[in-house]
């Protein structure tokens, strides 16, 4: 689920990737590293779903073939 939501959203290409590595100190929520360290936001996230397809290319073929309704 989590690929197809990533490969959705790479798809659409107003999709603000940028807007994920943004800490929210009044929530306390903050990034490991410096937001303006990531030079290209989609293409982080574009290598991310190219490896992630490389390294589990068997277990997403064979989820694929699931029915996902019972997840």
């Amino acid at each position: 689920m989590l690929i197809s939501a990533l490969k959705d959203a790479l798809d659409s290409p107003d999709f603000d990737f940028a807007k994920e590595f943004e800490s929210d100190y009044d929530e306390y929520i903050t990034m490991a590293w410096n937001e303006t360290e990531i030079a290209d936001p989609r293409g982080f996230f574009a290598d991310i779903y190219r490896l992630a397809n490389e390294a589990w290319r068997d277990d997403l073929q064979k989820a694929s073939h699931e029915d996902q309704s019972t997840w």
